[in-house]
């Protein structure tokens, strides 16, 4: 039996027989293992993993390009509501601390660095525990 729960994530080990593959990294839990290296340095099933993973953390998926585009038009929408809030608490009040308060909180609730950062971050996140 080789246990092969850190490539599959299997609890359980599986039983090999002749002619069966093994990855290299797998523990043989009991018996002997005889085995014949058919793949090295790159061409392993572990590197074929890293190359995944990296790829993955680099390259951009559709939903960042969306975030990306919202965040573009969202940006300048908010800056023109809150020199708004501004203006409108200015002239209501005439108090510029009060103004300045509400055009701050205007760009607190509405910021979108949240949305710009979490998604790249929420991706390199999923996929570094995924591998």
């Amino acid at each position: 039996h080789v246990d092969e729960a850190m490539l599959t994530g299997e609890p359980l080990p599986s039983a090999k027989t002749m002619d069966d593959t093994v990855v290299g990294g797998t523990i043989c839990q009991d018996g002997r293992l005889v085995v014949e290296a058919t793949s090295v340095g790159r061409d392993t099933v572990l590197a074929h993993i890293i190359h995944l993973v990296e790829s993955a953390q680099t390259g951009k998926l559709p939903i960042q390009g969306l975030t990306d585009r919202a965040v573009r038009v969202f940006t300048p929408v908010v800056l023109v509501i809150a020199l708004t809030t501004f203006g409108v608490w200015i002239a209501l009040t005439g108090n510029v601390s009060i103004a300045l308060v509400a055009a701050v909180a205007v760009l607190v609730v509405a910021c979108p660095c949240a949305m710009g950062l979490a998604t790249p971050a929420a991706i390199m996140v999923g996929t570094g525990r995924a591998a």
